[in-house]
């Protein structure tokens, strides 16, 4: 296995730093605020914790408009996510040392890398969706169907959403522009 060299060792070891730093910040941050609650409601959903925030208040709002109750432990996939982001570290570490060295390699990692980054925000909002989209008809406050506010402002009913992707989202992403921007760099420095 050949060894790896300063030019290398910084942009691998950048890359593995933000991945893994992405462990200890959010991934999707909700936050609501209404006329008759004094402080916000925010959620956020953290790769290592999970479910963080005030889910009892929310769950509170949740059972008036027809929403189901939100429990972690009756979400299964957020077991994953841990898994999920160690196999980024891995994927990011692997496609950082092949960089340069095996073009094929290098372009499938990376494409199986932006797949599963990609992956969840897309099953988050699709989870959110099947959320929105079943209400109990026979809550005290009606409310049709809706499309979850999963990123920007919105207004439904008598709340203000703000809702966005968070740095544990954004840092792998950047972690992988580093290794494309490498990658542009030496293909142009040896063409």
């Amino acid at each position: 296995m050949p060894s790896i060299s300063i030019s290398r060792t910084i942009p691998l070891l950048a890359s593995i730093t933000l991945t893994a730093a992405s462990l200890l910040f959010p991934f999707w941050v909700i936050s609501m605020k209404a006329p008759f609650i004094q402080e916000p409601i925010i959620i956020g959903i953290y790769p290592l914790q999970g479910l963080v925030g005030d889910l009892q208040n929310l769950n509170i709002v949740n059972h008036y408009v027809g929403l189901g109750e939100i429990k972690p432990e009756n979400i299964p996939e957020l077991q994953f996510i841990p898994l999920l982001y160690a196999l980024y570290i891995l994927l990011i570490a692997v496609i950082a040392f092949y960089n340069g060295r095996n073009n094929k390699l290098f372009k499938a990692l990376l494409t199986v890398y932006i797949i599963l980054l990609s992956a969840l925000p897309v099953y988050s909002y699709m989870w959110m969706y099947r959320y929105t989209h079943t209400i109990d008809p026979k809550a005290p406050i009606k409310l049709e169907p809706f499309d979850p506010p999963f990123f920007g402002v919105y207004r439904l009913a008598n709340f203000d959403i703000v809702s966005y992707l968070g740095p544990a989202f954004f840092l792998p992403l950047i972690a992988a522009i580093v290794q494309i921007a490498i990658h542009i760099r030496r293909r142009r420095r040896y063409s």
